[in-house]
C-alpha cells in the first residue's frame, strides 16, 4: 500500500491534489479533465482554484477481445497515440488499427458534440493547461492529452494525478512541464480499487453535471490567479 492509503472518492482525491497544483500553476490557467472519471477529479481542482474546467478528449484504443491490452489513444483531432509493440503482439496490422481508431474517433466527436460548455480548444492557448486523470495503466491516454493539449498552444502543460506508478509516471511526465502526484509506487499498474473507496463509474450525466456547473466561469476570460 502506498504512503497515503486510499481516498473517500475521485472529488476527495482532487481536493488533495489542488493546493499542489496551485504551486506550479502559475498565470492564467485552466483545468481539464480525461473522461470520465479524471473529469469527477479535475472538476475538484478548478473548484479549488477556481479556474475554468473542460475536457480532454481522448479515447482509448483498446485490443480486441483483449479488454486489457491497451494499443494507444485518440484525440479528438484525429491524432493517434500508439503503442505499436503492443499492436504488433496482438497481430493487428496499420489498417486495422487505422480502422479501431476511426472508430473510436467517431464515438469520440459523438461525446465531444453532446457535451454543454465551451470548446476546450478555446480555452487553452497562451493558458497553463492542468491536465488530470484518476488513475493511469500505460500512461498513453494522458501522453495523447498532452499532445493535443500542446497542439492548443498552451503556454505549459502540467499533469495531475492522484496516486501513480513510479515507472510509468517518470515516462508520462517527461511530455510535460510539471507532473504532480500525491503518492508513487513500485507496484506496476494500480487499479482505481487501490486508490479510492468509493469509485463507481461515472455517467455522461454525471459529466453534464459538472461540466455545467463551472460552464460560466469557463467560459469568461481566465483571470491571473491570486498572489
Amino acid at each position: 500500500m502506498g504512503i497515503v492509503g486510499r481516498f473517500r472518492d475521485r472529488a476527495t482525491a482532487g481536493y488533495a491534489l489542488a493546493p499542489l497544483i496551485d504551486e506550479v500553476a502559475s498565470g492564467p490557467r485552466v483545468v481539464l479533465g480525461l473522461p470520465r472519471g479524471g473529469l469527477v477529479i479535475a472538476g475538484a481542482v478548478a473548484e479549488k482554484l477556481a479556474a475554468p474546467l473542460g475536457v480532454a478528449w481522448v479515447r482509448r484504443l483498446i485490443a480486441p477481445k483483449e479488454p486489457d491490452v491497451l494499443l494507444g489513444a485518440v484525440d479528438i483531432d484525429g491524432d493517434v497515440t500508439l503503442n505499436a509493440d503492443a499492436a504488433g503482439a496482438e497481430g493487428l496490422g496499420p489498417s486495422f488499427v487505422a480502422a479501431l481508431a476511426r472508430r473510436a474517433h467517431n464515438r469520440l466527436r459523438e461525446a465531444w458534440a453532446a457535451a454543454p460548455g465551451p470548446d476546450p480548444a478555446t480555452l487553452v492557448p497562451g493558458k497553463t493547461a492542468i491536465v488530470v486523470d484518476d488513475g493511469m495503466t500505460t500512461g498513453l491516454t494522458m501522453i495523447a492529452a498532452i499532445r493535443w493539449v500542446r497542439r492548443q498552444l498552451a503556454a505549459r502543460v502540467v499533469i495531475a494525478v492522484p496516486v501513480v506508478d513510479a515507472r510509468i509516471w517518470a515516462k508520462v511526465a517527461e511530455e510535460a512541464d510539471d507532473a504532480v502526484t500525491l503518492d508513487q509506487r513500485d507496484d506496476g499498474p494500480i487499479a482505481r480499487s487501490e486508490i479510492y473507496e468509493r469509485f463507481r463509474r461515472v455517467t455522461k450525466k454525471d459529466v453534464d453535471a459538472l461540466l455545467a456547473a463551472r460552464a460560466d466561469l469557463s467560459r469568461m476570460p481566465v483571470a491571473e490567479p491570486p498572489a
